[in-house]
């Protein structure tokens, strides 16, 4: 307080005004007079400690504090790198869907002030890239439901944390208003609690609809063919160990070099050499693990494709190429050796180019000579001199 008085006085004085005065009580004058700083929440996907699904908050500013939300008006909350951390479902957009544990979310942008769509939706838009990378990288999403949402799920007021979804699809069309928006499918995780239905006399409609949806997924289980195991059973994970490799390749693939785009990025699967689990107990660190396309992904789990020593690519026995590298980026020798080992006594081995070869001309003569034969028993039978042509 005294260093605020003397800057008043001095101005005050430079200026020909009256000096002003000050009442010092006690210690009063070395108060500290600073702007409030508030604690932002740490950025996080998935799960926030002490909050189940369920949890309620009866304002935005309550779900920012905890670290469910963190914007206080933005639906969409995340980046493009990071992904989407939540999303809050709150009526804002006409033509969103909400199924309670299948959700379909339109995306950010092209809104006036009265909520109707005057223009196209953009994937560049931070809040819809952040979206499809977590779709593009398999990252839960925390929802989060308002009152305002017109849904059958809604909470009767306030907001409420529903768990974790994931982006299972994104897509473009046609809004009500004649625009272009960009919409997600949101699928809940497994273990996530279905929200319960508010017990409201509007709800007669959605009751029926829930048991129609409910009678088509039954008919869509019983028409689904049985499934049976496969001899490759591969998990698909995003860690932080594979997006920084992915991150160093820019998602082009190490073995075949081929880079996927879709609509609003590029896609590649982040694959260990030595794997995780039991018995082979790999390192969960970069030197184990490849940014691959899913054929080479597929390939390398395998044992299709194996690496050499030198990091060739080696593919039914024979070198085809070298593994792309980046400088950062160093390959752990003997997670490659042990995968190397653990399929160099696979029964059933690939075969060699020559070996294709061979049976292709073996088909191509079997088939001409096939043809022949045919050509010349009908021949016989039209002349009438098959062994068939008394009869």
């Amino acid at each position: 307080m005294d260093e605020v008085f003397r800057e008043v006085e001095l101005s005050l004085i430079s200026r020909g005004l009256p000096r002003p005065q000050r009442r010092a009580i006690n210690a009063a004058g070395n108060l500290i007079l600073t702007k409030r700083r508030r604690t932002v929440a740490a950025r996080s996907i998935g799960e926030v400690s002490n909050i189940q699904p369920g949890h309620r908050f009866s304002t935005r500013r309550q779900a920012h504090d905890a670290g469910v939300h963190r914007p206080l008006q933005a639906g969409i909350c995340g980046t493009r790198k990071t992904g989407a951390e939540s999303i809050v479902i709150s009526g804002g957009y006409k033509d969103d869907e909400d199924q309670g544990d299948v959700i379909v979310y339109t995306g950010h942008g092209g809104q006036d002030q009265a909520g109707n769509q005057i223009s196209d939706q953009s994937l560049d838009d931070s809040g819809n890239a952040a979206l499809v990378t977590s779709c593009l990288e398999g990252l839960p999403v925390r929802v989060i439901r308002g009152r305002q949402s017109g849904s059958p799920y809604a909470p009767s007021k306030g907001y409420r944390y529903d768990g974790l979804y994931r982006v299972t699809s994104y897509g473009s069309k046609t809004s009500l208003d004649g625009f272009l928006i960009w919409q997600f499918r949101l699928e809940a995780c497994e273990g996530t609690p279905l929200p319960k239905m508010q017990h409201q006399d509007r709800l007669g409609d959605f009751a029926e609809s829930e048991i129609e949806r409910a009678s088509a997924r039954k008919k869509s289980a019983a028409d689904k063919p049985q499934q049976v195991p496969t001899a490759v059973q591969r998990i698909v994970r995003s860690s932080s160990v594979h997006r920084q490799v992915r991150e160093w390749h820019d998602n082009r693939c190490q073995l075949c070099s081929v880079r996927i785009e879709v609509p609003g990025g590029s896609y590649s699967e982040g694959a260990y050499i030595r794997a995780l689990e039991s018995p082979h107990n790999g390192p969960d660190v970069t030197g184990n693990a490849l940014c691959l396309c899913p054929n080479c992904h597929v390939m390398l789990d395998s044992g299709a494709i194996v690496l050499g020593e030198d990091l060739s690519v080696i593919r039914a026995g024979e070198e085809v190429g070298m593994l792309n590298t980046h400088p950062r980026h160093v390959i752990d020798p003997e997670c490659v050796r042990q995968h190397r080992n653990r399929w160099s006594d696979a029964a059933v081995r690939t075969p060699t180019r020559d070996a294709v070869e061979a049976g292709r001309q073996r088909m191509s003569m079997g088939s001409s000579a096939q043809t022949d034969a045919t050509e010349t028993a009908l021949h016989n039978l039209t002349a009438g001199t098959g062994s068939n042509s008394n009869s």
